[in-house]
């Protein structure tokens, strides 16, 4: 397990760039909404990507960034990819969650997606494989009551999970994503469940997609 960790933290030297540069991932969909809070305004953006490439893919490094109306990133947004590997074929999302004060608005043109890449050898690329393959999945199970969403995460996995990321995007009836949370699940051992309650003011929503996934310890 040492050695999938050390590929993490070498792939996190990386910089940046545009994934216009991968030929293998495609944007599927974004979803980009503003909410006024006061004089601030919260800005909810979700990427859906696609890998359709013959190997599985990591980031070092996943980012919504705004750009104001020079070009240039004036905020960055970081987060960990859902799920952190892509497999070939597979699907996930990246997501940034911004405030901006009035000044702010004003410089505000629009988010860009930003992955940090890499061309992986054959033995780095086996590592990935296998991360790939140790991920875990706990049972998720969801209920609306009014604008929370009360979850039951079970740990049905033969391994014990010391943390472990949630995500969960809302969605109205037609079925767009209208806003994004992250929480996290911390020593769940195998069998067991905790609940976790999340509430959502900012726009009605019909359902919530989650994905939660543990990485191996």
């Amino acid at each position: 397990m040492k050695k999938l960790l050390s590929i993490l933290l070498l792939l996190c030297l990386l910089t940046p760039v545009a994934l216009a540069e991968s030929s293998d991932l495609y944007v599927q969909e974004s979803h980009i909404h503003a909410y006024a809070e006061g004089e601030n305004t919260l800005l909810h953006v979700v990427f859906l990507l696609e890998n359709r490439g013959s190997t599985a893919f990591l980031p070092a490094v996943a980012s919504v960034v705004l750009l104001n109306k020079q070009g240039e990133i004036f905020q960055e947004s970081r987060s960990s990819m859902y799920p952190m590997v892509l497999s070939a074929g597979g699907s996930g999302y990246v997501f940034g969650t911004f405030e901006l004060d009035a000044a702010q608005q004003q410089q505000y043109d629009h988010p860009e997606l930003r992955l940090a890449l890499s061309s992986y050898s054959d033995e780095e690329q086996k590592l990935v494989d296998q991360l790939l393959a140790a991920l875990l999945y706990p049972k998720v199970e969801s209920e609306i009551r009014g604008n929370q969403a009360l979850l039951t995460v079970t740990n049905d996995t033969a391994l014990d999970i010391p943390m472990g990321g949630i995500l969960l995007l809302y969605k109205d009836e037609a079925g767009e994503i209208v806003g994004v949370q992250e929480t996290y699940i911390t020593h769940l051992p195998q069998g067991e469940s905790t609940q976790i309650t999340q509430e959502f003011t900012l726009a009605p929503f019909a359902s919530v997609e989650i994905i939660c996934y543990s990485m191996p310890m």
